[in-house]
């Protein structure tokens, strides 16, 4: 397992933790990975969300506006440099109200999350009492539109107070990177987790087998409820093409 900066220099675990880490948020030095058309830099993140995310990880959920920002945060409908400057959050126009009215506009029509916000503040006691794959099962039977296997398992995480890991594809990439010791710019083949409609059987095999306990392998116990860790692996993530097409030079 093999640890690299952008420039593809070989870094410790700490050291590779703190740079990327420090590169999610806003007014860092940002991270720049290649797309077919041109040199893009990695999105960057307002301090203030992430420390709102953060304590409302750490005391759990109490509040129906605190999903909708559940979800704003996990899909990328939160404007983060506008957020940091007012120090609230502002939402893309298309989820301008979601705290309000929970009708967010997402594939060209207005979706109603207001029955999935009941579901979890309605039963928020003994759903972080049960087990997260029945937690899954039961936020899966009528979920919206838009809330695939992803969405509810970032759910989850704010559910179990953390002891659940979260899933992101450019993190399930880093992971990768990191055990076949690819540097940056090289091809990762990502295979996503299970569409929500198979069998939570096997979602569970995969998120747990190719993901968690990846987790495991690298991290150790420095993982539990160390969000720096997330962070890192997401930024990371992004330096690595995972599709062949990706590889092209920029035009």
């Amino acid at each position: 397992m093999t640890f690299y900066d952008p420039e593809g220099k070989e870094v410790s675990k700490e050291d590779f933790i703190t740079l990327y880490n420090q590169r999610y948020y806003l007014n860092s030095e940002p991270t720049y990975y290649i797309t077919q058309k041109r040199r893009k830099h990695v999105g960057q993140n307002s301090i203030y969300i992430e420390k709102e995310i953060d304590e409302l990880l750490r005391r759990g959920i109490t509040r129906e506006e605190e999903v909708m920002r559940i979800l704003a945060w996990k899909i990328g409908k939160i404007k983060h440099r506008e957020s940091e400057t007012k120090k609230e959050f502002i939402y893309a126009k298309d989820w301008v109200d979601c705290e309000k009215s929970f009708k967010v506009r997402r594939f060209n029509e207005l979706i109603d999350y207001k029955y999935l916000v009941n579901d979890i503040i309605n039963n928020i006691d003994r759903l972080e009492c049960t087990s997260p794959w029945e937690v899954f099962s039961f936020l899966n039977v009528d979920g919206p539109k838009g809330i695939g296997t992803v969405y509810i398992i970032a759910l989850l995480n704010f559910i179990s107070k953390g002891e659940f890991p979260i899933y992101d594809k450019y993190a399930h990439i880093a992971l990768d990177a990191i055990i076949n010791n690819k540097k940056p710019g090289e091809l990762v083949p990502y295979k996503a987790l299970p569409d929500k409609k198979s069998d939570v059987h096997i979602i569970s095999h995969e998120y747990i087998n190719n993901y968690n306990l990846k987790l495991s392998e690298i991290f150790g116990d420095a993982y539990n409820h160390n969000r720096d860790i997330d962070r890192a692996l997401w930024v990371y993530g992004h330096l690595f093409p995972n599709e062949a097409c990706e590889l092209l030079p920029c035009s």
